[in-house]
């Protein structure tokens, strides 16, 4: 996924004022694992990242980083598993403690887990939609006890908020201080989009970093859709610094995740 500063500057301005005509969600993108699980008949599927193929029992022998999660859904779903439609993907951010890379977040999500969307596939595993509606959001993760992600922002953008988020993009990052009044790009920007927000997800107040923050422009009448980041400056340098991990000192689940790799 193409950050929309660098899209701004390759495409130019008019590719940009045409995608801010189209409906918009954004949403804070977190750096917790993912975690995901689904409904098969009488069981649960739990799956990591991306990967296509479920968690097997191998997996979580060799690794326990996912099993309190796995646990704690299997418990949230005993006694109500037929409740849940059948194939439809939960998709979460799984959290162990409050800083899982860079950036160190002031709260953790109710149970370790933020429910971020879902997928609706059918038995062959092909998605057909995916649910991002915070209404729908709430109503599951309210069902599960774990914390909802609700978006920036959802709707069309105003002349105002297109202008301010164009001189944000044209202006380098080395000038924002000096230009806006603050480094902070997750302040600026979610002021601009939504100025009732006071915090993010898991940080306390808007001037503490966060990962990124990702822009969904949906084509009015297609099922296209159209995604960009912008990442945060200060997390980008804190990557950058980060040196290589030592093994003999990295976290018990690190060293399980890159065994099982």
């Amino acid at each position: 996924m193409k950050e929309l500063t660098n899209i701004y500057k390759e495409a130019g301005q008019q590719f940009v004022d045409d995608l801010f005509k189209d409906y918009l969600l954004v949403t804070e993108k977190l750096s917790g694992s993912s975690f995901s699980f689904e409904r098969h008949g009488g069981e649960l599927r739990f799956f990591k990242g991306s990967n296509k193929q479920p968690i097997n029992l191998v997996d979580r022998t060799l690794m326990m980083y996912y099993e309190p999660a796995i646990q704690y859904m299997l418990s949230q779903t005993t006694d109500n598993l037929e409740d849940l439609p059948e194939y439809w993907r939960f998709c979460f951010q799984y959290f162990v403690n409050n800083q899982p890379g860079a950036i160190e977040y002031d709260n953790m999500p109710q149970n370790g887990l933020i429910l971020t969307h879902i997928q609706i596939r059918n038995a062959k595993g092909k998605i057909a939609k995916v649910i991002e509606d915070p209404r729908v959001l709430r109503d599951w993760a309210s069902a599960f006890q774990v914390t909802p992600l609700i978006p920036i922002f959802s709707g069309y953008l105003k002349e105002e908020q297109k202008r301010k988020i164009r001189e944000f993009l044209s202006t380098p990052k080395e000038d924002h201080l000096e230009v806006f009044g603050t480094s902070s790009f997750a302040k600026y920007l979610i002021t601009c989009l939504n100025p009732t927000i006071e915090q993010t997800t898991l940080q306390n107040n808007l001037d503490k970093p966060i990962d990124s923050i990702i822009f969904k422009f949906f084509k009015q009448g297609t099922n296209q859709v159209f995604a960009a980041k912008m990442i945060d400056p200060y997390t980008e340098a804190l990557m950058k610094e980060r040196e290589p991990i030592d093994l003999r000192r990295a976290p018990a689940d690190i060293n399980e995740i890159l065994l099982l790799d």
